[in-house]
């Protein structure tokens, strides 16, 4: 049985309108029932703590399932919270930690807001857009990439316009299996 570790931040976790039995990670173990989903996602999950989380896991992982950068490149008053930069850094060091111990990441891009967001905070569509470039390009030597921008849309976001809602969350699951499995 293969281990499969997600590292994902709040999408991949449960909220007050999405159940924990309907995360897009709880749906992937229906779906691959011959993997072990370890899920060590976390609330506000960035790329220098993910690269730390997955330097660590033991025993290691054969996939890792990387859904950051949303928490990384949010704009705020100060500026983003892990400039790119660091992001990039970090990235890389991920790609380089999976060459090393011989895991195949799988990397979940950073989805864009709804327009109520993205009217509120004007450069979070074009942070976002540089920092999947980072993850994408960080990434680029393996096949699996999931651009959720390409299938999930405002139907499928919460009320805060930054959340996948329950059939989001299917869709992702559904996607992820097939991108990789």
């Amino acid at each position: 049985m293969s281990r499969i570790l997600v590292l994902g931040d709040s999408n991949a976790l449960p909220r007050s309108e999405v159940k924990e039995l309907e995360t897009w990670p709880r749906l992937l173990a229906t779906l691959l029932p011959e993997h072990a989903i370890i899920n060590k996602s976390m609330s506000s999950l960035t790329a220098p703590l993910a690269a730390e989380i997955l330097q660590n896991q033991h025993p290691k992982p054969d996939y890792v399932i990387l859904q950051v950068g949303l928490v990384d490149c949010w704009p705020r008053k100060a500026g983003v919270l892990v400039p790119r930069l660091t992001f990039s850094v970090s990235v890389k060091g991920i790609s380089n930690i999976c060459e090393n111990k011989g895991i195949v990441p799988l990397a979940i891009l950073i989805m864009r807001p709804g327009d109520r967001i993205s009217a509120e905070y004007p450069t979070v569509r074009e942070e976002i857009s540089f920092y999947n470039g980072i993850l994408y390009g960080a990434l680029s030597l393996y096949p699996c990439t999931v651009d959720v921008n390409e299938f999930i849309g405002p139907d499928q976001l919460l009320a805060d316009d930054q959340h996948i809602n329950a059939a989001g969350q299917d869709v992702l699951a559904k996607r992820v299996a097939r991108a990789a499995w």
